[in-house]
């Protein structure tokens, strides 16, 4: 059950909803890091990502192109 718990993020919503927009799950963490995982929406993630997008210089380019076309 714990690593069908890590796998689908069940009891972490933040993390869930960026693995559901697409985000790399290698880079879901690192995002978590900068940004946090106090959002509860789509609207406050993308409030997140804008102020943040700057410090995420360890994620991938898929990630950052996925994040550049909610933010922008």
């Amino acid at each position: 059950m714990k690593n069908i718990e890590i796998l689908y993020y069940l009891k972490s919503p933040s993390k869930k909803m960026l693995k559901d927009m697409g985000i790399y799950e290698g880079d879901i963490d690192n995002i978590i890091k900068v940004i946090g995982s106090d959002f509860s929406s789509v609207a406050e993630l993308q409030s997140l990502l804008v102020r943040n997008y700057s410090k995420l210089n360890e994620i991938s380019i898929v990630s950052k192109y996925i994040i550049l076309g909610l933010i922008s």
